[in-house]
């Protein structure tokens, strides 16, 4: 079926490397770049090594079953292609070669709306279904005209792009011309002359063109992308969403999701679907790997909306992995254009079919059968968190008529040192090592981003530019992460001096006052909107509890949860430190860009003390609810600064010791 060359290409990486020999630098790094320092696109992938699938054995697998059903169109396997741009600039074959091998795989193809192939030009080339990708355009017209054609043309599903107000920076293409309009350089022109066969085919095949729009708009494809990125829509809305929804009247995707909020917001709006997207990372850069968002957005809405994983697979595994966790299927670009570019409409067969053999045989090896949908009880997929979170220890366990020996679940304590890079005021960058604290491994970067915050050494998102684990120790674990400020970002030279070390019961030392809280505090919690009813406030210890994977196969971990105003718990941090277990769940926020979380509440496992209700007021929290008592500091910090403090929270009873107004 392929010749020797793509035979050869036995993963989706080999089929990489040949469409970098076969494509001009400038179309392979269009394909293969992403946004700044392309660490999302490269954690979109490195993510799912997170995660371990436990396969179980002497099952029945001699016939197994890959389909399911996405849109409503049931499908060979639980992938499929997901829209890009410009196909015709990686081969002239295009678009519509990839709907033709999308087609003979058994699975969906979408087309972009800056598609270099029409609508009816992508459906014409295949019976298999289709979805097309949609923008909301300043001239609804134009929306209006896309639903028509689509429905005229047997589309199965729309899905609309909500993740580009801007296009991001991607550098790659800055360096290589493809810009709007092009900038290209000697060293450009020189590199696609050593592409003889792809400049012939440019030249002998139709000029290429943003084919949905060449009946309004007459040009070259500079203009034809100018007049798309004019008609982007900034002021676009939820509002803007349901009315495509119901113009539209079938399965409707939402796509560019990475929030449980935005999901349950795409739910009430009427999609069918959301697509967990971060755009290949060529957005936003320093946005989470949609595998790391996908529980959450299971646990808000899988039972109303099919769940897509786009965003970093390149293997089977990462395809088990998604599905274990909760998603319908997944959706990826790269993997096909890399085929495109490699060998044109047989290559995409071959990336296709590199990814159904993947899962078919990871799927015997797994002991799975079929796909049962959320949460499939044949597979199982450990959690992030989970990943060096626990150890067992052999002991002997003695009472209630028992005395033998067993294996014990173990929480790990680890410490984690955490090292700052700066700029000195000369300019001169430096690193040192400002903290070595005792922690639960799991979710490292987003404990040095909370505990930097709530130290008062960061105070916005945008004064780091990295963090990264580092230094391996015992176990695979990571025991140092290092946190790069940009170069403009003043440091606190005195209290950088404090090598101090903090342990994971005391918390952090040296704020005795609450004066010294106040001229740390940005944000101001007093005037916070948060309200929430004492049924909701009830159900919080509870519904923290089901969330705490790790304190339930070991009893020894705290927690802290972030609520809304229904009583939902949105995100948990589990730690061996009850403070750490807080700095994780703001680093979270942080690393999202999300404070101040004047809209929400933080529910903690043990008491509230002076430390806790500090870090939460940094965050600009109103509402702190505690399972043990309060500090008698923590009480005066609350009612100094307008925040609500709840404690001995029980499903029946609690007490309010100050801020009762919110408490309705």
């Amino acid at each position: 079926m392929f010749n020797k060359s793509l035979e050869s290409c036995y993963n989706i990486a080999k089929l990489r490397e040949r469409a970098a020999k076969r494509m001009p630098a400038a179309m392979f790094h269009y394909i293969d770049g992403a946004a700044g320092d392309e660490w999302t696109m490269r954690q979109n992938t490195e993510a799912f090594d997170r995660y371990e699938l436990v396969p179980r054995f002497l099952v029945d697998v001699s016939e197994i079953d890959l389909s399911t059903t996405v849109f409503g169109q049931r499908i060979a396997m639980p992938f499929f292609c997901a829209p890009t741009a410009m196909s015709r600039l990686f081969h002239h074959g295009g678009e519509t070669a990839v709907a033709r091998a999308a087609a003979r795989a058994g699975t969906l193809y979408s087309l972009s709306s800056i598609s270099t192939e029409s609508i009816e030009e992508a459906a014409a080339a295949s019976e298999g279904p289709k979805v097309f990708q949609v923008y909301v355009f300043k001239d609804r017209g134009l929306n209006r005209e896309f639903i028509q054609r689509c429905k005229d043309s047997g589309y199965a599903a729309l899905a609309l792009t909500v993740d580009v107000p801007v296009a991001g920076n991607r550098e790659r293409d800055l360096v290589t011309g493809m810009t709007i309009p092009p900038k290209l350089t000697l060293a450009t022109l020189f590199n696609f002359a050593m592409h003889p066969r792809w400049v012939w085919n440019y030249f002998t095949h139709p000029a290429i063109e943003l084919a949905n729009v060449r009946d309004r708009v007459s040009g070259d494809v500079t203009t034809l992308v100018s007049f798309f990125n004019d008609q982007l829509d900034r002021t676009v809305s939820w509002e803007d969403a349901e009315w495509m929804i119901k113009d539209w009247g079938g399965p409707f995707a939402i796509k560019g999701i990475l929030s449980a909020e935005d999901a349950r917001r795409a739910a009430d709006v009427g999609a069918s679907a959301v697509v967990i997207s971060n755009h290949g990372g060529r957005q936003l850069d320093t946005s989470p790997a949609p595998i790391e968002v996908l529980s959450e957005i299971v646990d808000a809405v899988g039972d109303r909306v099919e769940i897509i994983l786009e965003g970093g697979v390149r293997r089977g595994v990462h395809v088990m992995k998604a599905l274990a966790l909760g998603a319908t299927a997944c959706s990826a670009g790269r993997p096909y254009l890399f085929g495109l570019g490699a060998g044109g409409e047989a290559g995409v067969d071959r990336a296709l079919e590199i990814l159904r053999t993947d899962i078919e045989r990871d799927m015997r090896l797994l002991g799975c059968r079929f796909f049962q949908g959320t949460r499939d009880t044949e597979m199982t997929a450990t959690a992030p968190s989970d990943k060096g979170s626990m150890r067992r220890f052999d002991i002997r366990r003695v009472g209630n008529g028992e005395d033998g020996t067993a294996s014990d679940a173990v929480a790990t304590e680890e410490p984690l040192e955490i090292c700052l890079v700066y700029s000195c005021p000369g300019g001169e960058r430096v690193q040192q090592s400002i903290s070595v604290t005792m922690r639960t491994p799991g979710n490292d970067e987003e404990l040095a981003a909370g505990f930097l915050f709530t130290e008062g050494i960061i105070r916005q998102r945008d004064d780091f530019t990295s963090i990264v684990p580092c230094a391996p120790a015992p176990y695979g674990l990571m025991n140092v992460v290092r946190v790069e400020l940009g170069e403009d970002v003043d440091v606190d030279l005195e209290r950088l001096e404090r090598h101090f070390y903090t342990s994971s019961s005391c918390g952090v030392c040296g704020k005795s006052s609450l004066d010294a809280v106040a001229a740390q505090g940005r944000y101001e919690p007093r005037s916070a909107p948060m309200r929430i009813s004492a049924d909701e406030i009830g159900g919080l210890p509870e519904a923290l509890l089901e969330r705490q994977d790790v304190f339930e196969q070991t009893g020894g971990l705290h927690a802290s949860g972030l609520f809304n105003s229904a009583g939902d718990i949105l995100a948990v941090r589990e730690d061996i430190g009850r403070h750490n277990a807080l700095d994780k769940l703001i680093g979270r926020t942080l690393m999202r860009d999300e404070l101040p979380l004047s809209e929400y509440g933080i529910v903690v496992s043990g008491r509230a003390s002076f430390e806790l209700m500090q870090k939460a007021m940094m965050a600009g929290v109103p509402v702190v609810a505690a399972v043990g008592p309060p500090s008698s500091l923590a009480i005066e910090l609350a009612e100094e600064f307008g925040m609500t403090l709840v404690g001995f929270l029980k499903a029946d009873r609690f007490n309010v010791y100050a801020g009762p107004q919110r408490i309705l």
